[in-house]
């Protein structure tokens, strides 16, 4: 009887915890949407200069490179649930007969947490430097993201890092349609949730450029099945990801897996399903408001929708802060709407026509001007 009035009493414990979570979860989504509402605002003033945030960036990026080769503890290793794609990547590279033959699996998935982990640095300073128009910015997200001690407790967790890496990407990459559309179909393929983003995305790129960024998403759906495929296992994760009950909030007959508020609940349907259709009303909501958006809409949007899958996520949702944490940076970072003010986004024929320009004008030298001369011959 003892003991399992202290297993009753650790799951309420662990419950209340999960509850903390979401409410802070709350905190941030109204932050994210309330930030629409902010038009103008402080500029952000770093007290180290540019040079010294790069320099401690990284340092600390370096930190987490050694971090990510060394052994990881049995207790902090992620649990298996053979739900997410993502998390059988050492299984679907193993069946990868090139890759099992030419790399370690272990190792080669150590240096993808390395790559997660540059590509969202990269991807965040030079939203800083190209798109919001200072370098300190950008080397201030890069470095604060780095200093986050959540980002140091998942280094290793790709389940973690690799859909912020994505996501990061994809702001990066705006004015390229097709790229994003290729990462939205990658994190759709790995990840699931940023299917819930492209409405937000498609309504960005509603006529200059949407074409573009629906080619994309199939050629990387089409490259992850061909991956799948050659490894006889693209029937196999289909069938998991389809029937997998953390992320099938609608379905009453089956229970989430794995620790998290929802998983000891007999009626947990009667709070996720109503969490699921408000956060629906939001997906919705994003395609048409606000009508015409630009880069400053498009990011506490992003960010929004991200930590709204925290509520009704059946496995221990509340805990991916890394799913959101580098968008919810640049929100606070970001200058006023009005320097953010969307340029025309050539096509691909106008890309390739400047870059024949430019090409061809490096070729024709200018000549030099006559100097002028102050004596005249006789």
């Amino acid at each position: 009887m003892e003991a399992a009035s202290q297993l009753r009493q650790a799951d309420r414990a662990v419950r209340r915890a999960y509850l903390l979570l979401l409410l802070g979860s709350a905190g941030l989504l109204l932050r994210c949407l309330a930030d629409l509402w902010l038009v103008r605002r402080q500029p952000f003033q770093a007290n180290l200069t540019t040079e010294g945030l790069v320099w401690l960036a990284v340092t600390l990026l370096l930190v987490f490179a050694v971090t990510t080769a060394l052994p990881a503890f049995e207790s902090s290793r992620p649990g298996e649930t053979g739900s997410v794609l993502i998390e059988r990547a050492p299984q679907v590279l193993a069946n990868q007969p090139v890759i099992e033959r030419l790399f370690d699996v272990q190792r080669l998935l150590a240096g993808l947490n390395v790559a997660c982990h540059l590509i969202t640095v990269l991807g965040l300073f030079w939203i800083g430097y190209r798109h919001f128009g200072k370098a300190m910015l950008g080397a201030s997200a890069a470095l604060l993201y780095l200093l986050l001690p959540y980002s140091a407790y998942q280094a290793r967790d790709l389940l973690h890092i690799a859909p912020a890496a994505i996501l990061v990407s994809m702001v990066a990459a705006h004015r390229l349609p097709s790229v994003v559309g290729f990462l939205l179909g990658l994190g759709c393929a790995l990840v699931n949730f940023p299917i819930f983003l492209a409405p937000l995305w498609m309504s960005y790129y509603y006529g200059k450029g949407l074409g573009r960024c629906l080619l994309g998403v199939g050629l990387a759906i089409a490259l992850v099945a061909g991956i799948l495929w050659s490894g006889g296992t693209l029937w196999q994760e289909w069938q998991t990801v389809l029937n997998w009950p953390d992320w099938r909030a609608w379905d009453v007959s089956r229970r989430p897996t794995g620790e998290g508020l929802w998983s000891g609940l007999e009626l947990h349907y009667a709070y996720r399903v109503p969490l699921f259709v408000a956060y629906l009303v939001l997906v919705v909501a994003s395609v048409f408001w606000p009508r015409e958006k630009t880069l400053g809409h498009l990011i506490p949007l992003m960010a929004a929708l991200t930590v709204g899958v925290q509520f009704w996520y059946g496995r221990a949702g509340g805990t991916y802060v890394l799913w959101y944490a580098p968008l919810l940076i640049l929100v606070i970072l970001r200058p006023n709407f009005r320097d953010l003010a969307e340029r025309p986004m050539p096509s691909w024929r106008e890309r390739i026509r400047d870059w024949w320009q430019r090409l061809a004008s490096r070729g024709t030298a200018t000549p030099a001007p006559p100097e002028a001369s102050g004596t005249s011959k006789v």
